[in-house]
């Protein structure tokens, strides 16, 4: 039964370190176990660094009541805390984009907070990246003088240009999810 415990520890260990997800432990709000990936995104040498480290200074100022109300109720009510979008501040000062849940656990026989944070940095500048383009081209649609359209996947309408609807009559609203006659 030790053998099996032993090697059940050992997958445990391998797997949370290995996760390209940051996982991390906190106890009494401050940091008692973080993997590799944590200290990597969060910009620290190692995860010794953040060993210590008091929950509320890893986060974002915008975002630090609700994270402490989350894990305040989580621990409360022993149930996981459903996945939120964070800030989190990195050891330069910058910031990242985050995915997050939490779990309370038990460590060394005391109540803790089992945390997984994914980086979505990336995915929201192209996200932002994306409506700021949608934008300019709206923008250039509707000052063309020219009637324009732009249909969807299905072929029907999805856009006109105020000159479509002061050449041809119709609205957007007339035409959605119908072909031009």
């Amino acid at each position: 039964a030790e053998i099996a415990l032993q090697d059940s520890e050992e997958k445990y260990r391998k797997l949370v370190e290995h996760s390209p997800d940051a996982i991390c432990v906190h106890k009494n709000e401050k940091v008692i176990f973080a993997n590799k990936t944590t200290a990597r995104i969060l910009g620290y040498d190692n995860t010794e660094d953040l060993i210590g480290k008091k929950v509320i200074d890893l986060l974002h100022p915008d975002y630090r009541n609700i994270v402490m109300e989350r894990i305040k109720e989580s621990l409360k009510n022993g149930k996981r805390a459903p996945k939120i979008e964070e800030k989190f501040l990195r050891a330069d000062g910058s910031t990242i984009d985050a995915e997050v849940t939490a779990i309370p656990i038990k460590f060394e026989n005391e109540s803790a907070m089992q945390v997984v944070i994914r980086d979505i940095t990336e995915r929201k500048q192209v996200e932002n990246a994306l409506r700021e383009s949608e934008g300019q081209l709206k923008s250039i649609l509707e000052a063309n003088p020219n009637p324009v359209v732009v249909y969807n996947r299905k072929g029907y309408p999805q856009f006109l240009n105020p000159s479509f609807t002061e050449v041809f009559g119709w609205t957007i609203e007339e035409l959605r999810g119908r072909e031009i006659p």
